[in-house]
Order: structure tokens, then C-alpha cells, then sequence
């Protein structure tokens, strides 16, 4: 996470703090990793989506939101059965 944090700082400068935010606020509330990373991902599309001087990035963010979810299908399968571990602080 962090190479991708430093990637992504590289790429799109302080607007990394928007998808940033993103996850803490859901990790915050919800307590799953998972869920804060896709909804990074997300959130990432949707700022380079959003913000016009980023609009060259649509696909890379297209990639990077389809990638953690792809990666993340198990903890979607265990989020859906009820089974994913919150974290515990």
C-alpha cells in the first residue's frame, strides 16, 4: 500500500489525499480493511473522473478500481456470507 500511495502521490500530487481520506473515513466506520481499499479505489476513479485536470488518468484509475476488486473478491465472498474480520483497535 504504501509503494502505491507514493506511486499515486507521484502521479496526482496532493489529490491523493481524496481517495486517502476515502478509506479512512469507511475503515473508521466499518473496521474493514477491504472495504476501505475499494472504496479507495473507487474513489480514485471518481476523482480522476471528477477533476479536470486529471481527466488523462480515467483509465489508470479504471485499472487501479478494477484490480482491488478483483483482488478483494474474497473478501467481497466473506463480506457477503459474514464471515470478513473487522479490525480490532
Amino acid at each position: 500500500m504504501a509503494t502505491g500511495l507514493g506511486v499515486f502521490t507521484a502521479i496526482v500530487g496532493a489529490w491523493v489525499l481524496v481517495p486517502l481520506a476515502a478509506f479512512a473515513v469507511v475503515f473508521l466506520l466499518f473496521r474493514y480493511v477491504s472495504v476501505g481499499s475499494m472504496t479507495a479505489g473507487a474513489a480514485f476513479l471518481a476523482m480522476t473522473v471528477a477533476v479536470p485536470s486529471l481527466r488523462g488518468y480515467i483509465p489508470l484509475g479504471a485499472v487501479v478500481a478494477a484490480l482491488i476488486l478483483c483482488t478483494h473478491l474474497s473478501n467481497i465472498a466473506r463480506l457477503g456470507r459474514g464471515e470478513e474480520r473487522r479490525f480490532r483497535f
